[in-house]
């Protein structure tokens, strides 16, 4: 498929109530460019939280050096960032008030730097999962390197706060990391718990878990406000649901239902990493531009 010239691809989170037409609409893009881009969704199915790769056509870079994109609201404060983050809102431009409309063009946005937050979003994200499946498998197991491992992943937290340290007030990333800490710790008691069919101190050790990862939402929604707290929690409990399937299945011996598990949830891992990066390139757009 032939691109325009001037496309500067970006990850977006689908929000409740998205719909492809107002993303392609927004974006001066086309549903089936949309589709082409995304094999992964459903179009008469969206379901909020997932990651949309959208490529902007030439009109809308074009009209941004006349006036703000058609997607910002008509209530725009006069302090915004001269490049808005893009949002669908149905708001024509035509409404909004002459001194937001004749504005500097927006400088032509950086997508190494864009690329560089996915990758190392990513990349921590990843080895959240696979250090806590590899502490699952040494737990259940009762290999000798349970020790080290727990160590290797207990230093997950940091560098996932290193990461929205680069752009967060430190106090707020701090509870970030202090929560995912406890998040893991709870993980490692649990599995034990299960293995060793202790079932009432499993059930406390859920109801644990489950309140942490709410307690988790509200920090991370204190972070950004494209960090909506509902979103949050219902990411994060999908999270602990599709981690609980594969700890069950391993111990349970079910290995091939196991990897199907965590096939998943690696999956998930991967669209929570691209939405916190959307929410930091939403929330602070004059560090990914020229």
């Amino acid at each position: 498929m032939p691109y325009m010239q001037n496309m500067q691809p970006f990850s977006y989170t689908l929000r409740q109530g998205d719909t492809l037409q107002q993303l392609a609409r927004c974006h001066q893009t086309t549903v089936a460019c949309l589709l082409a881009h995304n094999p992964h969704i459903e179009p008469h199915s969206l379901r909020a939280g997932t990651a949309v790769m959208i490529y902007p056509g030439e009109a809308a870079c074009a009209q941004r050096g006349e006036y703000l994109p058609e997607c910002m609201p008509a209530s725009a404060p006069a302090c915004l960032p001269e490049c808005p983050s893009a949002r669908p809102y149905e708001c024509p431009p035509q409404r909004l008030p002459e001194c937001h409309r004749a504005r500097t063009p927006c400088p032509p946005q950086r997508p190494d730097a864009q690329m560089a937050l996915c990758n190392d979003m990513r990349e921590a994200w990843e080895q959240h999962v696979y250090w806590t499946r590899m502490l699952l498998i040494s737990i259940a197991e009762r290999l000798k390197d349970q020790s080290a491992t727990t160590e290797r992943l207990l230093q997950n937290p940091k560098d996932i706060a290193e990461i929205f340290g680069r752009y967060f007030c430190p106090d707020s990333v701090c509870a970030v990391e202090r929560l995912l800490t406890e998040h893991l710790e709870i993980a490692a008691n649990l599995i034990t718990a299960l293995r060793d069919g202790q079932s009432e101190r499993a059930d406390e050790l859920r109801r644990q878990w489950y309140a942490n990862a709410d307690q988790l939402a509200e920090a991370l929604s204190c972070l950004s406000p494209f960090y909506r707290y509902e979103e949050m929690r219902n990411m994060l409990r999908r999270h602990l649901d599709l981690t609980t399937q594969e700890i069950e299945a391993r111990l349970a011996g079910h290995f091939e239902a196991d990897i199907r598990a965590f096939d998943q949830v690696e999956r998930e891992a991967l669209l929570m990493a691209d939405g916190f990066t959307d929410g930091i390139v939403r929330q602070f757009p004059q560090k990914f531009r020229c």
